[in-house]
């Protein structure tokens, strides 16, 4: 997940100014968007995870992104509904950070503190891979190519999560 939404983010302004021909101020005004939505995803993820589970919540939050940078790097969409697509995608990337925490706590709470550092090491990790990735294919073959890559990379994680069935914890942290 990490991955494919940085091969693409990374991305995001030389795409909003080569394929959107947006100035500055207008590329700096509909970043301000994308990070407010996220807040709100980040607001609002808790409400999601309480009304639907925790998986789905990530699933639907993961769709959203997919089909945002999906649609982005496939069509030629009008500015107006690529603004809304950019908009979108701040929504649900803002929710997944918190819906991965709940999901650590869920699935071994006496091991969070571990499950959460373990969590941040692959997040990092994916990052780095997603943005180098996405970077290889922006120089190679153009910088829609970066989002395709980050379009597939967090369908194929939300697909890997719907197949997926919850195991319980085994290990128990030190002392108990």
């Amino acid at each position: 997940m990490a991955g494919g939404h940085f091969a693409a983010y990374t991305y995001l302004e030389p795409w909003l100014r080569f394929n959107l021909h947006l100035s500055a101020g207008n590329i700096s005004l509909l970043l301000m968007g994308y990070g407010v939505a996220g807040l709100l995803g980040t607001l609002t993820s808790e409400i999601t995870v309480r009304e639907f589970g925790v998986k789905k919540a990530f699933m639907l939050n993961m769709l959203l992104l997919s089909v945002s940078v999906l649609v982005l790097s496939l069509f030629p969409v009008p500015l107006a509904l690529a603004c809304v697509l950019v908009i979108l995608w701040g929504l649900a990337f803002g929710a997944l950070p918190v819906c991965l925490n709940i999901w650590t706590y869920q699935a071994s709470p006496a091991l969070f503190e571990t499950g959460s550092a373990l969590l941040v090491c692959v997040f990092q990790t994916s990052l780095a891979l997603g943005a180098l990735s996405g970077g290889i294919l922006a120089d190679h073959a153009g910088v829609s190519s970066a989002f395709l890559l980050g379009g597939v990379l967090t369908l194929l994680a939300g697909i890997t999560i719907f197949l997926s069935r919850p195991q319980p914890a085994v290990l128990q942290a030190a002392g108990e």
